[in-house]
């Protein structure tokens, strides 16, 4: 995955005012999986801000880890106080250990990204998970049903 900076500093920083009302109902809703599968251990990859990974520390999810390669993504991370929780790695190719978390979550990233990197992000995710463990995606893509505002907001 290249490691280019198409998030700059200024869409890194209203990025989580945009999507705050949109996605909170999503962001719950992953909280949710993951506290009915009794989860300890999780990561989010492709996190940029951190956001997911301070919705579930609200929700008293302590070990969850944030990767993202995009600096300016990372940097609004580190200035929510997520300096050693959110990392800079490429997701489809991570330094973890296999089966090293009960749960991964990717949200919000993969419409953006081509067919052969989506297919090592998932790949990646499979790697790092326990066998039996969770894999929540969350994202979107445009249909025949997509209204031209819904396509604009994307």
């Amino acid at each position: 995955m290249s490691s280019h900076n198409h998030y700059g500093t200024f869409m890194a920083f209203i990025y989580d005012k945009v999507l705050h009302f949109p996605v909170r109902k999503i962001r719950w809703a992953v909280v949710d999986a993951i506290k009915q599968a009794d989860i300890n251990n999780a990561v989010d990859l492709c996190g940029g801000t951190g956001n997911q990974v301070l919705w579930l520390r609200k929700a008293g999810i302590r070990h969850v880890t944030g990767v993202d390669i995009f600096d300016n993504m990372l940097r609004r991370a580190w200035r929510n106080g997520l300096k050693d929780v959110c990392l800079k790695m490429d997701a489809s190719n991570t330094s973890f250990a296999g089966n090293s978390f009960d749960a991964a979550i990717i949200s919000f990233s993969l419409h953006e990204t081509q067919a052969k990197i989506a297919e090592a992000i998932f790949s990646e995710a499979k790697r790092i998970v326990i066998p039996g463990g969770l894999i929540i995606v969350v994202d979107y893509c445009f249909d025949s049903d997509t209204r031209h505002v819904g396509r604009f907001a994307a």
